[in-house]
Order: C-alpha cells, then structure tokens, then sequence
C-alpha cells in the first residue's frame, strides 16, 4: 500500500458494504425480486484513508469542508488512489451491529481453534 499511496500522496480503502436492508425491483407499483441484505455491487467509502505529509500540508484546511472540497480537490489534481478490500466489511452503527461483529468474530476464533 505505501508504494501506492506514496505515489499519488493519498490512499482512499474503498469496500463493498452489506446493505442492512433488503433491495426491490419494481415494475410500476408491483415488486418483481426481492433481494434480502444484498452487497453493494458498487465500491464506498468508508472513511479510511493515508494522506502523504506533502498532501496535508498543501491540502488541509485549517477548518471548513473536508469530505467535499478537500477530498474533492485532491481527486481532481489526480493524487487520490482507491485500494479494494475483498472481505468483510463490518459497520458498527448500532448495538444490533455490535452483537453481530462480536458473533463474527467469535466464529472466526472458534475455527481457528478447531483447524
């Protein structure tokens, strides 16, 4: 990743999140598929990031917008690179999130320890 990053001054991880809901087609007022916590089939962002320190320093504001002009002034001056992670991206926005990163990852220990 540093080669990368150091490239271009900016590393952006992108991931394809789980949705926490289930995605409907519709044909007028009729629902046609019904797909339950399907995965984004497109790539986000979210919010990791390794800025080289020329990168800061010439982009960072003092305070102000962030997300929309820096970030968007760093990828028009061509120094944003997207890294894709290919696994599972856990969100932790609520305690039902929680329980499930927990069960996740106390999965994950008990396979390693039959394996």
């Amino acid at each position: 990743m540093s080669t990368r990053r150091s490239d271009s001054g900016v590393a952006m991880l992108l991931a394809k999140p789980q949705l926490p809901f289930g995605k409907v087609a519709l044909q007028e007022d009729r629902i046609t598929n019904f797909e339950h916590r399907p995965f984004l089939d497109t790539c986000v962002n979210p919010g990791h990031y390794v800025f080289s320190k020329d990168i800061v320093t010439e982009y960072f504001p003092q305070e102000g917008d962030f997300e929309h002009r820096t970030m968007q002034r760093i990828a028009e001056d061509n120094h944003l690179r997207g890294l894709k992670y290919e696994g599972p991206w856990l969100t932790l926005n609520t305690m039902k999130y929680l329980i499930r990163i927990r069960e996740y990852f106390a999965d994950s220990m008990e396979k390693q320890g039959s394996g």
